[in-house]
């Protein structure tokens, strides 16, 4: 069984305490090769061995500066597809074309981001669902684990008594009752 403090199970970068792992806006989940801690990508650079953290690569790490995400690129472009737009120039008929197509690319890949943030959403979701019916059921075994000490130790004392009473019962001959001899 995985070690409850495994960088796997980690919510939060080793080093700057920020959100990681799945889930919406959160940045991907990096695992140091030296420390084997958990780190965001800012607070780690790429090496020939894999992703090291600050702590670990000390000065020889130089931060990432951060990657723009698909959202970002998508707003650039329409940007520049409506400044294209709104420029009067002499437009040849081609260019429309291409214009008009690279708006629709645009669209769809609008689309298509939108539909990918729905699944992570729900994915998610159910990552956190199954965190919490692990965790449900960790207090369910820690409530069967008293249960069973408390049974055992009602078993230790029944035996106990019935070893006191084997002890106590009187010769085969005479036939009392096992009422009378308990009480």
């Amino acid at each position: 069984m995985q070690d409850s403090k495994s960088w796997l199970y980690a919510k939060t970068c080793s080093l700057c305490q920020s959100a990681i792992g799945h889930g919406k806006f959160r940045p991907k989940k990096l695992k140091c090769v030296q420390c084997l801690s958990a780190v965001c990508s800012a607070c780690s650079t790429s090496t020939s061995s894999g992703p090291v953290c600050k702590k670990c690569g000390g000065d020889q790490v130089q931060v990432r500066p951060k990657e723009p995400a698909a959202e970002e690129v998508l707003a650039s472009a329409k940007a520049i597809l409506a400044a294209i737009g709104a420029k009067p120039t002499n437009v040849v008929v081609g260019d429309v074309g291409l214009v008009e197509k690279y708006k629709n690319q645009i669209a769809t890949f609008d689309t298509e981001i939108q539909d990918l943030k729905k699944h992570i959403d729900w994915y998610a979701e159910q990552l956190d669902q199954r965190e919490q019916t692990i965790a449900d059921m960790r207090g369910k075994v820690t409530g069967l684990t008293s249960s069973n000490e408390e049974l055992s130790s009602k078993i230790k004392q029944l035996e106990q008594s019935l070893s006191r009473l084997e002890a106590t019962q009187p010769a085969p001959s005479e036939r009392t009752c096992l009422r009378c001899n308990l009480l």
